[in-house]
């Protein structure tokens, strides 16, 4: 009944956002109205109808505007509709009302700096230094926001927690000898870029890396003599011509 009668209201939603966007005006729903309502639009975002997920979404909030799940329902439809505006006012209200998945504040971020907004970004990173995922490639990615900040300390911190996660954790070998390299921090660089081999002998990008790094500590020798052991081990002669 309650989705029947939400189809219904689908209806009024198409006739009434048009109406709301020039005046302000806000059909009169009862509490079971925004329930079907609700219940319709999760039922159309998940059929990838976003466009006709999201009016009714915002008579849901016209009426119940701390409704958490809303907004972030809100927040998916604008994600899909390349609105991100919206997605960013939605995340942030959804925020605003309480504790959200950690996914949730690292979309708002990576939408921040993709957008080269990261002021906006900032906040949220400090937050999220207090609350760390526990995964190693969630803890990697936030490293590589703070690189994106241009915080080296705190990229350090995290590309060294991912580690910690994962002691095998390729990206995280790789992100952190990077780190070093481009502080002139080359006997780190060094040291990371081994244990990473040892830790993933396969990577053709460590490999490179580790090169990049014995050359720069002036070990031009052992960098060619290096690269040249691990030459027939690669196919990707692309990326070796690099």
């Amino acid at each position: 009944m309650v989705i029947r009668w939400g189809i219904c209201l689908a209806g009024l939603a198409a006739w009434a956002a048009p109406l709301q966007a020039q005046t302000g005006y806000v059909p009169q729903l009862g509490a079971n109205d925004v329930i079907a309502m609700k219940t319709q639009a999760r039922l159309r975002a998940g059929s990838n109808d976003f466009e006709g997920a999201l009016p009714l979404v915002e008579m849901v909030l016209a009426k119940s505007g701390d409704d958490q799940e809303a907004w972030l329902l809100r927040a998916d439809c604008a994600h899909h509709l390349d609105r991100w505006n919206l997605e960013a006012e939605s995340l942030e209200r959804a925020i605003a009302l309480g504790p959200v998945p950690v996914a949730k504040r690292t979309d708002l971020i990576a939408g921040y700096l993709g957008h080269g907004e990261a002021t906006h970004a900032l906040p949220h990173l400090q937050l999220v230094m207090n609350q760390l995922p526990p995964e190693a490639q969630a803890r990697a990615q936030y490293a590589s926001f703070w690189e994106e900040e241009h915080d080296a300390a705190r990229a350090e911190t995290l590309w060294k927690a991912s580690l910690d996660a994962d002691a095998k954790y390729e990206p995280a070998y790789f992100g952190l000898t990077r780190l070093y390299l481009a502080n002139k921090r080359v006997g780190d660089a060094v040291q990371v870029v081994n244990r990473g081999l040892e830790a993933a002998p396969g990577s053709l990008r460590l490999a490179l890396l580790k090169e990049d790094a014995l050359e720069a500590s002036g070990s031009l020798y052992s960098a060619r003599r290096f690269i040249n052991q691990r030459v027939p081990a690669v196919k990707d002669i692309e990326l070796l011509k690099r």
